[in-house]
Formats: C-alpha cells, sequence, structure tokens
C-alpha cells in the first residue's frame, strides 16, 4: 500500500523516478504472488515507456518490463499473452544488442517457452521453442562459430527440448533428433582442450541427458518391435484363417460344380455333335454355292471383257475414219455475294462457260489412257502398306455435289467396275442449309471431279461440298466460306480442290478464310479459268495452288488464262473420261482447267500418303512440313513436276515421271522399306533431303535412325 502511495506522489509531481517506484513496487507483488495486481503495475509500466520519447519501446527497461509481464502471466497460465512478451523481449535484444547477448537472451526466451509447454502439458509450446532454438542456433553458429558457449547452450537447449517432445509424444523421430544434438554438443565440447566452468556443466548436462534419451529411445524401438511384431503375427493368424476358410468354401463349391458339370457334360457332348454334323452339312452347302456363284461371275466377267473388246475396236475404227470430239471443260462462276440466291438472278453472267466450237482431232486409244497406267506404277508403290497408318488423307471438293451410284446418269468403260469403290471412299459432306444435299449431282461437274481425285488418289476419303445445283445456277460467296470453315475446321481435311472460279475483284470475307485454312496446314487447289483471260478467283489467292491445263505430253492448253508470273502449275486437264456423259460412241472425255484441278490436288493427297507409310512415318516433320503451301510447293518444284522448255511459265505436276516410281512393279512394290538400296527408301530419302535444304531442322535423322535399328536387329 505503501508503493502504491509512493507511486501516485511522485506521478503526481512528475518524478523522474516513478517508473523506478512502480517497477519496484510489481516485483514485490510478484514476490507476495499477487501476480495480477503485478500485470496490472507492469502493463502500466510497459504503457508509460513505450509512449515516451526518451525511452521508447527498444530500450532496457522496455524489454524487462516485458520479461516481467512474460513471468506474471505464466503463473496465472495465461500462456498466450507469456509468449508474447517472451518474444517480443526476443525481438527489442536482436534490435539492440550484439550475437552473443541474443544467443543468450534466445535461450532463455527457448527456456522459458519450453518450462511453460511442459508445466501446462501444451505440447505447441515446446515446439515453438524449438523453432526458437533452431533459429537461435543458426544465427549463432554463423555469427559466433560452433565452439562458443552460448552455441553449445543454445545446442543442448535443442537437444532437450525435442527429448521433451520425443518422450511426451513417444516419437521416435524427435528422439533421435535430441540424440543428434547432444551428441553434437558433446562431441564440440570434448575436442576443447580445456573447458570453463559453464562448459564444463553442459557436458556433463548433456552426457545425462543423451544417457536418458538413448534409454527411452531403445525402450520406444524395443516396444515398436514388439507391436510390430505381434500385429504381423495377428496379421499371419487372420490369413492363415481366412486361408483355411477360403480353402474349406473352394472345395464345397469345386465338389457342387463338379457335380453339376457331370450332370450336364452328357448333354453338352450331345449337342456339340449335333452342331458339328450341321457345321459340315452348312459348311458344304457354302462351299457348293461360293462354287456355282464364282463360276457365274467367271462366266459373265469373260462377257464382259469379249463385249468391251469389241466396242473398243469399233470405236478404234470408228476414230480412223471420223475425228472424236473432245468436249471442252466447263468451268463454274459465281454470282456475286450481295445478289439474290435465286436461279434467275444468278444465269447469265454468273454460269457454266462451254468453249464454242471447240474439237479437237480423234486422239489414239494409246494416248487417252497412258497416264492413269502410268499412275498403276506409284499405286504399286503405295498399296503395299496402305493399311499402315490409321489416319487417312481426307480432300474436300467443292461443286456441284457427288451422286450415288443410283443417282448416276451414266457409268461408262471402266469406271463402272469401280464405283462402288468409290462410293465407300465419299464421305457425307455439310449441308450448307442452301437447299441443296451435298450427296446430291444432277450436273455432273462435281462427280466428275471427285472420280477423278478417287482415281488418283484412291486411298484417300472424299468430302463433298454442294455450292451450287447446276451449270446455270450462280455461286453464293457465303456458302464457299462455309463450306470451307467446315472442311478444315469440323472434318479436319487435309486438301480442298475448289473447280471454279470467278472474275473480278477478291471478295475480302473469303480471302480472311482462305489466309485461315493456309494457316491451318490445309492445301488448298483451285482452277485458273478456261477462257485466256485472267486467271479467276480464288485460284489468284497467294494462299492457294493456281492449276492450269494440260495433255498427256505436259503442254499447256491454249485455252490457259493469260498471266505475267514467272511459275504456274498445270496438270493433266485434256481428255479425261467422264462417268457421267456419254455420247453415242460412249463415255465423253472432258478438257479444262477444272479436270486438272482434282488431278493436282489427288497427287498432293498421293505424296501424303506416302508419307504416312514406312520409312517416312518414322519422321513426323516430313507430313507436318508437307501440309504447309510452301512445303508442298518445295516438293512439286523439286521431284514431282517439269518444264516443256527453259521459256515456259508452266510446271507441270506429274507424278508418274519421277524416276524412281518408273520402276516400281506390282511385284516388287518399290521394295522393303528397310533396304537402302530400295526404291522406296531412296524415294523417302529425297523427299527429306529436299525438304532439309530450307528447313535446316534434321528432316530424316528419326528415319534414318529407325532403318539403322531395322537392320541391326535383322541382323541378329
Amino acid at each position: 500500500m505503501h508503493y502504491a502511495e509512493a507511486v501516485k506522489i511522485a506521478a503526481d509531481i512528475g518524478h523522474e523516478n516513478t517508473l523506478d517506484i512502480r517497477d519496484r513496487w510489481a516485483e514485490i507483488l510478484q514476490q507476495d504472488k499477487k501476480y495480477n495486481e503485478a500485470i496490472r503495475c507492469n502493463r502500466e509500466s510497459l504503457r508509460i515507456r513505450e509512449g515516451s520519447s526518451s525511452i521508447g519501446d527498444k530500450d532496457e527497461s522496455t524489454m524487462m518490463t516485458h520479461l516481467d509481464l512474460a513471468d506474471n502471466y505464466a503463473a496465472v497460465d495465461f500462456y498466450k499473452p507469456a509468449m508474447r512478451h517472451s518474444q517480443k523481449a526476443l525481438e527489442i535484444t536482436r534490435a539492440t544488442k550484439g550475437p552473443v547477448e541474443i544467443c543468450q537472451r534466445a535461450n532463455k526466451c527457448a527456456v522459458f517457452h519450453f518450462k511453460l509447454g511442459g508445466r501446462l502439458r501444451k505440447d505447441f509450446i515446446i515446439a515453438e521453442a524449438v523453432n526458437i532454438s533452431n533459429g537461435a542456433l543458426r544465427d549463432a553458429e554463423k555469427a559466433l562459430g560452433k565452439g562458443h558457449l552460448q552455441v553449445s547452450t543454445c545446442r543442448y537447449n535443442r537437444g532437450c527440448e525435442f527429448y521433451q517432445l520425443g518422450r511426451r509424444s513417444r516419437d521416435i523421430d524427435k528422439l533421435k533428433e535430441a540424440q543428434t544434438c547432444l551428441k553434437e554438443t558433446i562431441r564440440i565440447l570434448e575436442a576443447k582442450s580445456s573447458l570453463r566452468k559453464d562448459e564444463s556443466t553442459i557436458l556433463e548436462d548433456s552426457s545425462k541427458t543423451l544417457h536418458k534419451c538413448e534409454t527411452e529411445l531403445h525402450e520406444l524401438e524395443q516396444r515398436a518391435e514388439r507391436e510390430l511384431q505381434k500385429k504381423q503375427q495377428a496379421q499371419k493368424e487372420l490369413l492363415e484363417k481366412e486361408r483355411l476358410e477360403r480353402e474349406h468354401l473352394e472345395e464345397e463349391d469345386r465338389r457342387h460344380e463338379e457335380e453339376r458339370l457331370e450332370k450336364i457334360r452328357e448333354e453338352e457332348e450331345r449337342l456339340e455333335r449335333e452342331r458339328r454334323r450341321k457345321q459340315r452339312l452348312e459348311r458344304e452347302r457354302l462351299r457348293q454355292e461360293r462354287f456355282r456363284q464364282e463360276q457365274r461371275e467367271k462366266e459373265q466377267l469373260e462377257k464382259h471383257r469379249r463385249e468391251r473388246n469389241r466396242q473398243q475396236r469399233n470405236h478404234d475404227e470408228q476414230e480412223s475414219k471420223h475425228p472424236l470430239p473432245s468436249k471442252e471443260g466447263a468451268e463454274i462462276r459465281p454470282r456475286s455475294f450481295s445478289q439474290s440466291s435465286s436461279k434467275s438472278e444468278a444465269a447469265g453472267e454468273h454460269s457454266f462457260t462451254q468453249k464454242k466450237g471447240s474439237a479437237s482431232k480423234g486422239v489414239p486409244k494409246h494416248s487417252k489412257n497412258v497416264w492413269f497406267r502410268n499412275l498403276k506404277q506409284t499405286h504399286n508403290l503405295l498399296d503395299k502398306h496402305m493399311g499402315y497408318s490409321k489416319k487417312k488423307v481426307k480432300i474436300a471438293v467443292l461443286d456441284t455435289g457427288v451422286a450415288r451410284r443410283k443417282d448416276l446418269r451414266f457409268l461408262g468403260g471402266e469406271t463402272a467396275e469401280h464405283v462402288e469403290i468409290m462410293d465407300g471412299r465419299v464421305k457425307r459432306g455439310y449441308d450448307l442449309k442452301n437447299g441443296l444435299p451435298p450427296n446430291e449431282d444432277v450436273d455432273g461437274h462435281g462427280t466428275d471431279c471427285a472420280f477423278l481425285l478417287w482415281r488418283v488418289c484412291p486411298y484417300a476419303y472424299i468430302y463433298p461440298y454442294r455450292i451450287l445445283k447446276e451449270k446455270d445456277d450462280g455461286i453464293n460467296h457465303q456458302d464457299v466460306a462455309n463450306a470451307l470453315k467446315d472442311a478444315y475446321k469440323k472434318k479436319k481435311v487435309d486438301i480442298i480442290s475448289m473447280s471454279f472460279g470467278w472474275e473480278g475483284d477478291e471478295d475480302q470475307l473469303l480471302e480472311d478464310v482462305l489466309y485461315d485454312a493456309d494457316k491451318q496446314e490445309v492445301l488448298l487447289f483451285a482452277a485458273t479459268g478456261n477462257n485466256g483471260a485472267d486467271i479467276h478467283y480464288p485460284a489468284r489467292s497467294r494462299h492457294v495452288f493456281a492449276i492450269d491445263a494440260a495433255d498427256h505430253n505436259g503442254v499447256d492448253l491454249p485455252s490457259n488464262p493469260r498471266d505475267d508470273r514467272t511459275e504456274r502449275f498445270t496438270a493433266l486437264g485434256q481428255n479425261v473420261l467422264s462417268v457421267t456423259k456419254k455420247n453415242a460412241l460412249g463415255p465423253e472425255r472432258k478438257t479444262g482447267t477444272s479436270f486438272a484441278t482434282p488431278i493436282a490436288a489427288a497427287t498432293a493427297g498421293l505424296i501424303l500418303e506416302f508419307a504416312m507409310q514406312p520409312p517416312l512415318c518414322f519422321e513426323p516433320k516430313v507430313l507436318k512440313r508437307l501440309k504447309t503451301m510452301v512445303g508442298m510447293h518445295k516438293i512439286f518444284n523439286d521431284l514431282f513436276t517439269y518444264r516443256k522448255s527453259n521459256f515456259s511459265p508452266f510446271k507441270h505436276i506429274d507424278i508418274t515421271q519421277f524416276e524412281y516410281f518408273k520402276r516400281v512393279t506390282e511385284q516388287d512394290a518399290g521394295g522393303e522399306w528397310y533396304d537402302i538400296n530400295s526404291l522406296r527408301y531412296k524415294t523417302a530419302s529425297r523427299i527429306c533431303e529436299s525438304l532439309e535444304r530450307d528447313a535446316h531442322s534434321g528432316i530424316g535423322t528419326e528415319m534414318n535412325r529407325e532403318v539403322h535399328r531395322r537392320i541391326s536387329n535383322a541382323g541378329q
């Protein structure tokens, strides 16, 4: 009570020793175990000190007040504020003192937390003491060295804390950590030549604590081993019991199953004998039926062959007397995007254009189909591995649709026997919602183009898109754009063939779609036109292969459009067999860029198909490069085109003239892909070399590695 009055008087007169009197008062209250009153006194002193400009929150007296508060709070089991004030005192020490004082304070703070946690049985407080010791040990070793007294003290405290945590929680890992800390402390101290009294005390305490720790650890490990053995024994007994029960049940089930099977075995044997007897009878019946069917088919084929030879002889005799009229190919011209879609508005300016008065002399029989006969060698090469890759080449054809067999008006000559195969390759196109189903064709132009795609590249799937109905209709630009988008975005086609075009300025909407398709690695082919004027659009687009027409010798036709380009591509486009038109002598033969375009597009399809077969399929860079306009342009120029003269701008696309394909026979089919002397491997190497000259990305490395691996395996 006297101290309270003294504090009040000193505060009233502003005496400089007011805080000292208050601290002494709090100390006496603490000694009298009046902890709550001592806490109030210390808190008031702390408030005054932290608010004073002359003292502040970093002063030594402020730190001591924090320590007094921590002790008083701990005495009444208020562990949270006790921990907070203890750590605050440590922070002030770190801010104002040197490494030795910081280490001392950290050790005392850790001991305070350790004792508080042990007394209150709060493991997280002991864990906090461990964290403080870890930080203090790390900082002290860096600043003072491992042999310093304070570092040894900190390490000893850390070992004791881990020991208490491990002992309380029976945690072997924590006891092992304590063992490591204590052994390290003993090792460092024993290495010194002389020890001070404090160091001797730490060494002695560390040895005692280490002995306790090792004893506790040994007991825990033995207990854990006994529990593990007991658990394993119990598990073993349980498994043995389950095994016996399972064996008993299995034996019962086996006995019942054998009894059941024994009852039905005789019935099954009887039924099996009856089934085999019926199978023998059925096989005999089918064998006889197949024999009769084969005989009928042979008779029909022989009859058809004789009739075709007879018609061909008559045809050749007629040609020698009279020229065979050659229908010049029609081109499709569009109507403007803004125009009405009605047939009456589209007719006239936007239509098919048939050249008037065009007639060529009769073409000898051997020249009409010589290119397709030569193409058989390329097919021999590709047929050998046509099923190697599950992925197929996809080609979209934008035209008048593709008729199914029942819709075709005429199937002439050699095409009739292949129509069903072609129909299997024609997939469902996209319905443009323009009232024109893609799998119908009342004009025949689209069906002829699709047939040429299949005839040149029979390995591809064909997706028809019907952008107009017949030759008197115009083309809606939006329909073309929609068809293109569906082809490369949804159907994921590799090639798009467009045997149509129009004069005038380009359509920006369509140009954007063509640009996007080119970026999506889709090869675009379009007909240039047949009227000798400027190249039509979309063939004028720089994202499209513009295709002109040539005869079977590669000579460009005079009806090709005029243009000042120094390089143009042609493909066979004269006297091409139609599957939908006929005249008095049989199927018509058509001429024009409309029919050269699908042949060029299908040639690109053959190259892609070859890239999907071995050995090129082991070099993924090749297929990816060939799907770009730059890559295919490079291969066309280097391997599969030729000029009729050095001054001609026209390069004729003719895969049959490639040096290695000329020597492919049906028997060897180009040889084995891993034979470096085979035509197949040489062709693949030439393609890799051509692409690598521009790409410089190691094209061909993976292919050759796989070839060498296969050769090595074969040698073993």
